[in-house]
């Protein structure tokens, strides 16, 4: 894990000494893949045998038949079964990294800049103002990181819409892997600043006597979050993708139920489910924000010294002193 970490930092120590944004976002999905192919470590070792969802081009492959015997009840064909979704994760990461490289290569300064050209700057900016805003000046260095997870997980999720398709995140080992990242990720910048500074904030950085009476409970409060944190992050973003896509497969196989009931004997079906692609699109982008935002929440609060914070009076004070001494 402390590898993980430090790969992490390696990876965007690089990525800021690259002057081209374009360049920036191809380090970024690389540490997607490097996402991606962690959560491996964390498949879950049995297939799920029946299962509501939207099917894969893994699950199609799994239906094929070999001398008679479909390859899903061979033994390769339950290995292939139970780490579907890593195999959906890192075909997703591989083709948007080849997305990505073809389209910077493409992107150069011109007087009059394409759609597309618009279009890339204009999302980069965004990320970056989106992060930079949650971060603030003193975390700046760990916007690209963020911009990852928040370009891959709503890529993720948005590729459950997608025929043929799955979302990698309604599997809990690819919602679980990612969470472990962030929590590894703020925990390894928060110990740079030394075992006072973390010792300090389990204690709530006591400043008078009741507050340091009170730190033991601190101590343990905050302890807890250092397991709930991640375990939150994972399992809500896991529990709605989840739950978009049996809702989605539930409706569609409702509405091949009704067609068949209409016209016996038809393959197609009535597509119950289309409204709820739409819905679909929002819960994803929503859930990547929500993710996103709280993991940079949880590295500001770690990283953040109490003195780089000034409060309200003492602002109030300063303008004061400064207007007497104007006068």
């Amino acid at each position: 894990m402390f590898l993980q970490a430090n790969l992490f930092r390696g990876i965007i120590v690089l990525s800021y000494q690259v002057k081209s944004v374009y360049d920036k976002l191809k380090y970024m999905l690389s540490v997607a893949l490097l996402s991606s192919c962690s959560s491996a470590l964390f498949a879950a070792e049995e297939a799920e045998s029946a299962s509501t969802e939207l099917p894969s081009f893994v699950s199609v492959f799994l239906d094929l038949k070999i001398n008679g015997e479909m390859i899903r009840s061979t033994p390769f064909g339950h290995t292939i079964e139970a780490w579907s979704a890593q195999i959906v994760l890192i075909f997703i990461t591989i083709v948007s990294i080849i997305f990505m490289l073809r389209v910077s290569r493409k992107l150069v300064v011109k007087q009059v800049p394409d759609k597309l050209q618009i279009a890339m700057e204009m999302l980069c900016s965004s990320i970056k103002g989106f992060l930079f805003g949650l971060l603030g000046e003193h975390n700046k260095k760990h916007i690209p990181i963020f911009a990852t997870f928040l370009m891959f997980i709503m890529i993720c999720n948005m590729s459950g819409i997608i025929p043929f398709l799955c979302a990698p995140t309604a599997k809990y080992a690819t919602t679980v892997t990612l969470a472990i990242f962030i929590m590894i990720y703020y925990h390894y910048f928060s110990f740079e600043l030394g075992w006072k500074h973390v010792l300090m904030h389990l204690l709530n950085n006591p400043s008078n006597l009741i507050m340091w009476i009170l730190s033991p409970l601190f101590f343990c409060v905050n302890s807890i979050e250092i397991v709930t944190r991640p375990l939150s992050l994972s399992l809500r973003l896991y529990g709605n993708m989840m739950g978009k896509d049996m809702l989605l497969g539930i409706f569609m196989i409702m509405g091949v139920q009704v067609t068949v009931a209409m016209i016996p004997g038809t393959i197609i079906g009535i597509p119950l489910h289309f409204p709820f692609l739409f819905l679909g699109l929002l819960l994803g982008v929503i859930q990547a924000l929500v993710f996103t935002i709280l993991s940079a929440i949880y590295l500001s609060l770690w990283t953040t010294h109490e003195e780089e914070e000034p409060t309200n009076s003492q602002e109030q004070k300063q303008q004061v002193e400064a207007q007497q001494a104007v006068s």
